[in-house]
């Protein structure tokens, strides 16, 4: 990647970032999936309970494996072979797990998390109940405000989402959420400097 994306990329992260903590959000800027990797799991403690949102850029990650070992509690909704129930009931834990790690639609540079979901699960867990909240993010995410994070969420994010789950837009954008002021230290936002996820 050139230096003068690398500068900008950086610029906008920082720019987010500075927003975020206006609304007690922890905001971080790595340029890299490795380094992404890395400062997800300093930020969860061993022994954690973790619960997951469905999350393109999550997978791009490919942190699920390391949560599957046994220095940590997964409510794992991706298990293989797992029975529809079982994925549902990983979905309820996750509400009340230590750390909820997710994706996110768009986030503004006013510092705000824009999340259209299907049944509301994973915007449930970023709103309430888990302890920590570590939302994921690739650059391509960013937008400059709530009417364009709106319109990400349903012009790319849904859409590509309803091909993945051969549906329609509509079907899967059933709970708009704008995330903005939280709780002292519970939200982390890590923004990757590489274009990540839906």
């Amino acid at each position: 990647m050139n230096e003068y994306r690398l500068w900008y990329y950086e610029d906008m992260a920082n720019k987010v970032i500075r927003a975020l903590e206006k609304n007690n959000i922890k905001g971080y800027y790595v340029k890299d999936i490795a380094s992404a990797r890395r400062l997800v799991l300093d930020l969860i403690p061993e022994g954690s309970s973790i619960g997951l949102g469905g999350s393109m850029t999550l997978n791009e990650l490919d942190l699920i494996k390391e949560f599957r070992s046994s220095k940590y509690v997964l409510y794992d909704r991706y298990k293989e072979g797992a029975s529809p129930e079982e994925i549902e009931d990983a979905k309820r834990n996750a509400l009340l797990a230590d750390v909820f790690v997710t994706g996110t639609n768009a986030v503004t540079l006013d510092g705000h998390l824009i999340n259209i979901d299907g049944n509301g699960n994973r915007v449930a867990a970023m709103i309430y109940g888990p302890k920590k909240v570590i939302v994921v993010t690739g650059i391509n995410k960013v937008v400059s405000d709530i009417d364009a994070g709106i319109k990400r969420c349903k012009e790319v994010a849904a859409v590509m989402n309803a091909r993945r789950f051969n549906t329609t837009p509509e079907n899967i954008s059933n709970c708009t959420v704008i995330i903005g002021k939280q709780p002292i230290d519970r939200m982390h936002v890590v923004i990757i400097g590489e274009v990540l996820g839906f």
